[in-house]
């Protein structure tokens, strides 16, 4: 019989998994388990899975990055607090795909968000660093909920720094607990869920408390290669739409895709 509480600290207390939550950990173990017949092959089998939703977007030197980068900034300079998030949001595969598109997602993103809401970001990573450049033009409760320990305690380091409006949570977004918002960020995650755990992207929609979900899709791989997957995800949008009763429109970027769900 296979020791999956030692598989599991194992794998927490590595360099590169040792920040996940302890739930995300546990649940990957859980519904692995009965598939390997060793310990071995579990643990190898879980280290691919979360490497897959979380080690592949950021590079082994990131924090001492943008440790460095964060002191770089001047907290009285708004240019300064402005270059600082775009070289911070080079860190991240996601958000480093964003700032190529910047400008017209923060235009679009602004009219959908209205003045005052509480806005939940699944699965933030590092996109609460687009912040300080929407707030110019929209203010807003936001709340960013990731499984990686450090990159919350260092946004909520960022935000401390550089005056700007938000909270942090280290927390498992699919164990039921999220809080109620008006909108919902759910950027490049759905694809990821899925491949996880099958049906867990649409369980995610129909038990947000949110008036409008927002998610978007990636429209190259990580390798930058257009390997065609539009029609999958809109797909995707479709059935989970259809699941929980919410209409959709979309909106197109040359490297991101966004849905808004109502």
């Amino acid at each position: 019989m296979l020791d999956v509480r030692q598989v599991e600290d194992r794998i927490r207390s590595s360099r590169k998994y040792g920040d996940l939550h302890p739930s995300v950990v546990r649940r990957q173990v859980a519904e692995l388990e009965n598939r390997y017949r060793s310990e071995k092959q579990l643990e190898q089998a879980v280290r691919r899975k979360l490497h897959q939703a979380f080690g592949a977007y950021l590079h082994g030197n990131w924090l001492r990055k943008f440790r460095t980068e964060l002191q770089r900034i001047d907290p009285e300079d708004d240019d300064s607090i402005l270059q600082g998030c775009h070289r911070l949001m080079l860190l991240h595969t996601s958000t480093r795909e964003r700032t190529s598109i910047l400008g017209r997602f923060l235009e679009w993103i602004a009219g959908i968000v209205p003045e005052g809401a509480s806005v939940l970001d699944v699965a933030c990573g590092l996109n609460a660093l687009v912040l300080p450049a929407l707030y110019k033009s929209r203010r807003f409760r936001y709340t960013g909920v990731d499984l990686h320990r450090e990159i919350s305690a260092q946004l909520s380091a960022f935000a401390a720094y550089a005056g700007v409006e938000a909270k942090f949570v280290w927390g498992d977004i699919l164990d039921g607990n999220l809080p109620r918002c008006d909108v919902a960020w759910i950027f490049k995650l759905l694809p990821v869920l899925e491949h996880q755990e099958k049906g867990s992207a649409t369980r995610l929609i129909r038990d947000l408390e949110a008036e409008v979900a927002i998610a978007s899709f990636p429209t190259r791989s990580l390798g930058g290669a257009d390997v065609g997957m539009e029609y999958a995800y809109h797909r995707q949008i479709e059935e989970i739409c259809g699941e929980t009763g919410r209409s959709f429109e979309r909106f197109d970027c040359e490297t991101e895709r966004f849905y808004v769900m109502r």
